[in-house]
């Protein structure tokens, strides 16, 4: 064989087209990274990267094998297919990856996410569903239209469901002045910080639509603020700031409670939420996309990372002008996608 019918043939046993893909897409090593680790895994990372480069090496399919699979690896453990973990066996210190069981997400009630695999690496999907099955990047979809049906037959095939809100690993839903409340109560408990010359501050009365022209110099403000002050050495540092007559009275390091986020998807987070009960919460506009049954949503302030993650999933991210960033969500997802960012975030359209 040649190693171009060796390819082709490997695609096929993936169960995807040989005449549509190959492994330069990410479709198909994707599929290649879930087999692979289930027959490894669990395993470190290296080695799970190292299985995969000595198999497309010899096809010469890819100019960077190390670096694509590594890239690879990092998005499926994002999304769920695996899952790096300390070693549950305490033979090892290092980190280990495991593989996910076929499990599913429901995002909304026209759209579920599919993760995991088998144990022979194979997609245990029921024949009726096959069809509706679609691979994406990294990831599988499936698009339905009876989600009871859907769900139940996933259950009866040995699936597990896995909410939406413990896949994102978001916040609870809650109101914006609980939310913020909280934050309130723990400043109140901390400490004076001492001089802070160079503090940074978010100012909540200026305009929700221009992000950048929020961000203020210390002068002579007071209240409760999100500000940003730089370390020695790495990014300016997070906080959430009391402050009389510009002077810093106390003071809270972020991330505080979001831990398994950035400290700035914590702070853009709690921004929402201060807008929000402040009576001017931040906004996005909807247009209509460029193709048939499309809707493109413009946000004007950034928004917490396990947002976007969603919606690299439900949509898609599109360049433009006049706003921050903007992604496109088909008619069918659109109502759900609004309904997440009103619940959980607090925004309002223009």
């Amino acid at each position: 064989m040649t190693p171009k019918e060796a390819e082709a043939a490997s695609i096929e046993q993936l169960g995807l087209d040989p005449t549509a893909l190959d492994f330069a897409s990410p479709e198909a090593l994707a599929e290649l990274i879930r087999r692979i680790a289930a027959f490894v895994c669990p395993c470190s990372p290296s080695k799970l990267v190292l299985a995969g480069v000595s198999l497309v090496e010899p096809l010469n399919c890819l100019e960077s094998p190390r670096e694509t699979i590594s890239d690879t690896l990092d998005a499926l453990t994002a999304y769920g297919d695996l899952v790096e973990s300390n070693d549950i066996s305490g033979e090892s210190s290092g980190r280990i990856i495991y593989l996910a069981p076929p499990s599913f997400v429901e995002v909304s009630s026209t759209l579920y996410l599919l993760i995991g695999a088998g144990p022979d690496g194979r997609y245990p999907l029921p024949n009726e569903l096959r069809a509706q099955a679609e691979p994406v990047a990294h990831y599988r979809r499936l698009r339905v239209t009876d989600a009871k049906a859907v769900r139940d037959a996933l259950s009866q095939a040995g699936f597990l469901a896995v909410s939406a809100d413990t896949w994102l690993k978001a916040p609870s839903q809650s109101m914006p002045y609980s939310y913020r409340q909280v934050y309130d109560d723990l400043l109140q408990q901390s400490g004076v910080p001492g001089a802070m010359d160079e503090l940074r501050i978010l100012e909540t009365q200026r305009s929700v639509t221009y992000y950048l022209g929020r961000w203020a110099a210390l002068s002579k403000q007071s209240g409760r603020y999100l500000g940003r002050r730089p370390q020695a050495y790495g990014a300016d540092l997070w906080c959430y700031v009391e402050l009389r007559e510009g002077v810093a009275t106390r003071l809270l390091n972020l991330p505080l409670l979001e831990i398994r986020w950035r400290a700035c998807d914590e702070a853009w987070h709690l921004q929402q939420a201060i807008d929000a009960a402040e009576g001017h919460p931040q906004t996005y506009r909807r247009r209509k996309g460029h193709t048939a049954g499309t809707t493109a949503i413009d946000f004007f302030s950034p928004v917490p990372q396990w947002a976007s993650r969603r919606w690299d999933y439900t949509g898609t991210r599109v360049v433009t002008t006049g706003c921050l960033f903007s992604y496109v969500f088909g008619d069918d997802q659109l109502e759900g996608e609004l309904r997440f960012m009103q619940e959980r975030m607090w925004l309002q359209q223009q």
